[in-house]
């Protein structure tokens, strides 16, 4: 049985979660790119929703996409550069080094 109002509860929630994941990631984005060499130390919230874009993108073949928020990006893998350390809260991983570029 269906309860009235239950649906639009739900979809208000899920839009104030977009908003805030959305303000969350567009601090860490500098010059319309997260460069992955040059994050902060990463909540699990934010590091979950970039390595999302990362792997959405990667698995395309022009390696680009558009994030939740209507927001065109590509990546870029650093060729020949170091692996950097991303630190996060619950600890530190090491990746090859890309940047996800924005389109303006």
């Amino acid at each position: 049985k269906r309860v009235p109002g239950i649906y639009v509860s739900n979809f208000k929630s899920i839009m104030e979660k977009r908003t805030k994941e959305e303000e969350l990631i567009k601090r860490l984005i500098v010059n319309n790119e997260i460069d992955f060499d040059k994050l902060p130390e990463l909540s699990t919230k934010d590091r979950f929703v970039i390595l999302r874009w990362l792997t959405k993108a990667k698995t395309t073949k022009g390696k680009g996409s558009k994030t939740e928020f209507g927001m065109v990006y590509s990546i870029h893998e650093i060729i020949g550069g170091n692996r950097v350390e991303v630190k996060c809260e619950d600890g530190i991983f090491t990746m090859p080094h890309y940047i996800i570029r924005f389109e303006e």
